[in-house]
């Protein structure tokens, strides 16, 4: 069975030009009622839009990173054991370390962005072995 608050949700949601009064009879509620679950929506809807608000400027200085890490350092030029790597539009350890990645999420991002150039279908599996262990200590 639906709550009051419920039923009125779905009846403005369904009606969204009603207004309070056509919402309170259709509902068998108060006006005064409408208007609190409205307020209420409103109030969560708002402090929904503030915590995406805080997620998106926690990641702009992380987008800011990604860019400037383009620059061929010292590092980025000579890459020892093959050229793998070097070919890359970004580097997979300038993308782990812009986006402050663990361990096993950065192994998986350097074995997928590097299977076809180097390891193949092994590259895949061992991909798969990182993924199953971040899984793994994620439960």
């Amino acid at each position: 069975m639906k709550s009051m608050a419920q039923r009125i949700r779905e009846t403005v949601q369904e009606h969204p030009d009603w207004t309070p009064k056509q919402v309170a009879e259709a509902c068998g509620a108060t006006r005064n009622r409408v208007y609190q679950v409205m307020h209420y929506v409103k109030k969560a809807g708002e402090r929904k839009m503030l915590k995406l608000k805080r997620k998106m400027m926690m990641l702009k200085p992380v987008q800011a990173q990604v860019v400037s890490t383009k620059a061929d350092t010292d590092a980025n030029v000579r890459q020892v054991g093959g050229g793998h790597y070097k070919d890359k539009a970004i580097q997979p350890w300038d993308y782990i370390a812009s986006n402050k990645l663990g361990y096993l999420e950065g192994n998986i991002i350097k074995y997928v962005s590097r299977w076809q150039d180097k390891g193949g279908i092994e590259d895949l599996r061992k991909a798969r072995h990182y993924l199953d262990k971040l899984i793994e200590v994620n439960l």
